[in-house]
C-alpha cells in the first residue's frame, strides 16, 4: 500500500489526478488508500506530505465527461470493481442466510425458556418469602414489655 522509494512516487499522481484518472471522487480514492486497494505513497513536497497514487494501468479519457444516463464512471481497471455475477452472489449468500435464520429461530426458543425461567423463579421467590416470613413468626417469642413504666405528671 505504502510506497516509500520518492524516485517511484515522482511519477505517480496526486489526489486530484487520480481521482480524474479513475474516475472517481477524491474522497474515495482516500478510502482505498486508507483500505489498501490502491498502491499510494508519501511524498514531501515543498515541506508537506502527499499522496501519490500509482496511475491506472489502461487511463480514462478525464477531458470526456460521462453522460448522466452512463451510471457511475469506473473504469473496468479500478481497484475494487470486480463484478459478480447476481447468481453467484445468490449462491454465495443462501448458506450464510439459512445460518441467519437458524441462528434466529435458536434465538427466539432461548427467549421463550427464558421469559418461563424467570416467571418460575418468580413464583419460588414469592413462597419462599412467605415461608420465610411464617418462620420467623414461628421461632421468635412475642416483645416483652420490661421497661419500667413512668408516671405521668399530673399522677405524681
Amino acid at each position: 500500500m505504502y510506497e516509500p522509494d520518492s524516485d517511484l512516487l515522482a511519477g505517480w499522481l496526486t489526489v486530484e489526478q487520480a481521482a480524474r484518472a479513475y474516475g472517481l471522487s477524491e474522497r474515495t480514492i482516500r478510502r482505498r488508500i486508507h483500505a489498501g486497494d490502491v498502491r499510494a505513497g508519501h511524498l514531501t513536497v515543498k515541506g508537506q506530505r502527499e499522496w501519490r497514487i500509482e496511475p491506472p494501468s489502461t487511463p480514462t479519457r478525464p477531458d470526456v465527461a460521462p453522460s448522466p444516463s452512463d451510471g457511475p464512471s469506473v473504469p473496468p481497471s479500478a481497484p475494487g470493481t470486480a463484478l459478480i455475477a447476481i447468481a453467484d452472489v445468490d449462491r454465495l449468500l443462501a448458506p450464510i442466510l439459512s445460518e441467519r435464520d437458524r441462528l434466529l429461530q435458536q434465538v427466539d426458543t432461548l427467549q421463550t425458556a427464558r421469559l418461563a425461567d424467570a416467571l418460575a423463579l418468580g413464583q419460588v421467590q414469592g413462597q419462599l418469602a412467605a415461608v420465610q416470613a411464617e418462620l420467623a413468626r414461628a421461632v421468635s417469642p412475642p416483645p416483652v414489655d420490661n421497661a419500667p413504666r413512668r408516671r405521668r405528671w399530673w399522677h405524681r
